[in-house]
């Protein structure tokens, strides 16, 4: 499968990976950086080193608005050429903004392959328990609407989909 393309020939200074959570952000991003030979940011995990706490404890503790303006910081921090967002980046207008200016990747999984990606990790990802069908058709708009491009993962495995990826964004 090709990536579908929003905006042909565009080609911006850094790939912003975005979509549902357990769509594969972190793996096609570790992909992609190595490909390129740059560096490569999770905003997730940059967080969590920053604040010294894990994703589900700040959640738990200040609530997801707190962790989205930080996560917004984070992100707008982040000088890599390759950045992997949390897959509610999208919530927040300013970080939607900030998206448009990279070449942000929708990657668009199918919930029985988020399934099987976020697997044992649940416990850990505060809103996979409340991963349904209105949270999907919440944030599918924002993503399409802040991505240049979308990556349909539907049975490819990370490597075939990081090869598509990387297939579409030479510059």
């Amino acid at each position: 499968m090709r990536l579908v393309s929003h905006q042909v020939g565009c080609w911006r200074t850094a790939i912003a990976l975005v979509g549902p959570m357990g769509a594969g952000k972190t793996t096609l991003g570790c992909i992609v950086s190595r490909s390129f030979r740059v560096q490569s940011t999770d905003t997730d995990l940059a967080l969590e080193e920053c604040l010294g706490v894990r994703i589900w404890q700040v959640f738990a503790h200040l609530g997801e608005l707190q962790f989205r303006k930080w996560e917004f910081q984070v992100g707008a921090c982040s000088l890599a050429p390759v950045n992997s967002h949390g897959g509610g980046i999208v919530s927040l207008s300013q970080c939607r903004c900030r998206l448009r200016r990279a070449l942000c990747v929708h990657l668009d999984g199918n919930p029985g392959d988020i399934a099987c990606n976020v697997g044992a990790s649940c416990r850990e990802r505060p809103l996979y328990r409340a991963f349904d069908r209105s949270l999907r058709a919440l944030r599918d708009p924002m993503y399409r609407s802040s991505a240049t491009a979308s990556l349909p993962r539907g049975g490819l495995t990370a490597p075939q989909a990081a090869c598509n990826l990387l297939l579409s964004v030479q510059p």
